[in-house]
């Protein structure tokens, strides 16, 4: 997972939410959230294609959510220019 997709998380529950959390609690967001990825493989001649975690039938999934280490000045956006 790329760190656009952790940033991408916290910042979805900032705006849809209003949860400011920190990137290490948005990882696991990110982890159920985000689409299928086709990543080249460093070590094979054949690319592979990373998936994003599923829950399986009647499986319940929750996300620890912290904001111990969050700088909430990072979830606002700038001042527009005057």
């Amino acid at each position: 997972m790329s760190d656009e997709e952790i940033v991408r998380a916290r910042r979805a529950l900032w705006d849809h939410r209003r949860l400011a959390v920190e990137h290490g609690a948005a990882t696991a967001l990110a982890a159920l959230t985000c689409p299928d990825q086709h990543v080249p493989d460093r070590d094979l001649a054949a690319a592979t294609t990373w998936h994003s975690y599923r829950p399986g039938n009647g499986e319940k999934v929750a996300v620890v959510l912290c904001d111990a280490n969050t700088d909430a000045l990072s979830l606002m956006d700038p001042a527009p220019n005057a």
